[in-house]
Formats: C-alpha cells, sequence, structure tokens
C-alpha cells in the first residue's frame, strides 16, 4: 500500500496541471449533479405543495357495490357525484 501510494503522489507532483484539471472536473462535475438533484427536488415539493392547496378534488372509483356508493354520496364533504356504470361493448 505504501508502494502504491508513495507512486501516486509521485504522479500527482510530476504532472501538477493534468491533476489540477482532473481535481477541478470532478468538484464540477459533482456541484452540478447535487445542483440539478437540488432543483429536481425543490420543484416536486412545491408540486406536491400546489396540488394540495387545491379546492376541488377529482376521484375515481371502480368496481364498488351500489350500497357503498349510496354511502358516499350522504358524505358531507362531498358536494358533486357522478355514477357511471360500464354495460359492455356492441358487436
Amino acid at each position: 500500500m505504501k508502494v502504491i501510494n508513495s507512486l501516486a503522489f509521485k504522479y500527482v507532483l510530476k504532472n501538477k496541471k493534468k491533476s489540477l484539471s482532473i481535481i477541478l472536473g470532478i468538484m464540477v462535475v459533482t456541484i452540478l449533479v447535487v445542483t440539478a438533484i437540488t432543483f429536481l427536488s425543490s420543484y416536486q415539493q412545491y408540486l406536491a405543495e400546489s396540488i394540495r392547496n387545491k379546492k376541488n378534488w377529482e376521484i375515481s372509483i371502480k368496481n364498488i357495490p351500489y350500497a357503498d356508493t349510496y354511502k358516499i354520496m350522504e358524505n358531507k364533504n362531498i358536494k358533486e357525484m357522478s355514477i357511471t356504470r360500464k354495460i359492455g361493448t356492441a358487436r
């Protein structure tokens, strides 16, 4: 391990410009990746908050019995409701 470290250190000292450019490149790429992840995360939180602040919500429930639909209709928080029934397709 000591031999590898000494060879690496000698290489860095011998090629200062190349080593410096590699280090700067790694730093720039790391900063860009962290920035992109931060922007995407904050945009995702913004979208979630804007959806939560909507006043009107829509929901679609499939394959429930009619007795349960009447329970949903009697809920005081529900203002409008439409019921559809899939009959099938014609030949």
